[in-house]
């Protein structure tokens, strides 16, 4: 049964799989087969491939990576790239009542991770209103050169608070990569 994401209808990699062994029997020679690799330390690539006697007739790829900030892939990536890539493979082949190439469960974390990163910019935001005398005080030192000055000042905010502001500019963060590379001075 398809879930409703913002209007689209998807269908979960469950339903894609379990439509295409009713349909398409090992037994008649159809397979479905992964190639999952950790190229680094840091990231997972798979590549799905449906094949009817030997003849690939679709393939499927996903990329996730290692990271600790998104629970399910912290300690099961290498599991979710699989699926990814087995859904889009399912997707391509023409198993999908809906008109959509990405699975429910892609679309789902994929909108969990957005919710995410816009709940740690709020954070963000709401520190930097909350400590902006101090933000303040660290870049005049730091545009001055006075990096003594700028370190009393950063070690003025608590563990988290330097955490939630640590957050690269290219992200919304407030300290520039140069102010950032003075305060490792």
């Amino acid at each position: 049964m398809p879930i409703e994401i913002h209007g689209r209808q998807y269908r979960t990699v469950a339903e894609r799989l379990s439509e295409f062994r009713a349909k398409y029997p090992v037994t008649d020679g159809w397979a479905i087969i992964t190639d999952v690799r950790t190229p680094d330390a840091d990231t997972v690539i798979a590549r799905c491939e449906i094949l009817t006697n030997g003849t690939v007739v679709a393939t499927g790829h996903a990329h996730e990576r290692w990271e600790t900030g998104k629970a399910i892939n912290a300690t099961s990536a290498y599991e979710v790239a699989e699926t990814s890539a087995c859904g889009r493979a399912l997707a391509f082949f023409g198993l999908s009542t809906d008109e959509e190439i990405a699975s429910a469960d892609e679309v789902s974390r994929a909108q969990a991770e957005q919710d995410a990163e816009y709940d740690r910019q709020v954070k963000h935001m709401a520190c930097v209103r909350d400590n902006w005398t101090t933000i303040d005080a660290i870049k005049t030192a730091l545009a001055t050169d006075d990096y003594s000055a700028a370190k009393e000042a950063w070690n003025e905010l608590s563990r988290d608070e330097k955490m939630i502001l640590w957050r690269a500019p290219t992200k919304g963060g407030v300290f520039t990569t140069k102010e950032r590379e003075d305060l490792r001075k």
